[in-house]
């Protein structure tokens, strides 16, 4: 009575031990066409070019659309405004307030603005 039971289970052991799984086969084949397709995008490294030393104008001179958004910087003498437009061409300005440099960076995909402190 054990014997063809057990039998039985030794067959089904013996296939599913030789039938890899399917996340196991390659899948090299399948994916091929699509590797020779694939393309870079967006600029080249050191395509976006940093703001270095701006100049700047009065408030009075400048003119924007009211919807404009505008990302302010008032640290240790240095009160700017940068419009989102600029930063997203450049998304880095580097600048010089008294003898400290600060870098401020602007991430497009997160529309967030970090400031950071430099050392000469």
């Amino acid at each position: 009575m054990k014997s063809p039971l057990v039998f039985t289970l030794s067959l089904i052991l013996l296939f599913l031990s030789s039938t890899p799984p399917a996340w196991a086969q390659s899948c090299e084949q399948e994916f091929a066409p699509i590797h020779g397709a694939l393309m870079g995008g967006g600029p080249p490294q050191d395509g976006i070019p940093a703001l270095e030393q701006p100049e700047y104008a009065h408030a009075d001179e400048i003119v924007l659309a009211e919807e404009t958004l505008v990302f302010g910087v008032d640290y240790n003498g240095l009160v700017a405004a940068y419009p989102e437009n600029i930063m997203v061409w450049h998304e880095i300005v580097n600048e010089t307030t008294g003898d400290e440099l600060v870098s401020i960076t602007y991430c497009p995909l997160t529309r967030t603005v970090i400031g950071y402190r430099g050392y000469n």
